[in-house]
């Protein structure tokens, strides 16, 4: 093997070799990458559990008042309403 053919296939080899890196250096960050979205879901997951607890409260909130609500206006039906009194 000559010079010129030895410097032609290191030269091949090489370049293959940059391929090979392009494509395994984003592999390099996975597991950063990784974590940083086990810690987004984890931080989701305890916002959620805030959310829930907040929408039941303002349900259970909506309801008492929809019964005191409901009682008030019975209450009006009743003393509007005309007595059996001729």
């Amino acid at each position: 093997m000559t010079s010129h053919t030895t410097n032609a296939l290191l030269e091949d080899i090489n370049a293959k070799f940059d391929v090979i890196l392009e494509i395994v250096r984003p592999l390099a960050e996975l597991p950063e990458r990784v974590g940083w979205l086990e810690d987004d879901v984890r931080e989701l997951k305890e916002d959620m559990k805030v959310v829930k607890v907040a929408v039941t409260d303002t349900n259970r909130q909506i309801q008492k008042h929809e019964a005191i609500f409901q009682g008030f206006t019975c209450s009006l039906t009743t003393a509007n309403s005309p007595h059996d009194s001729d």
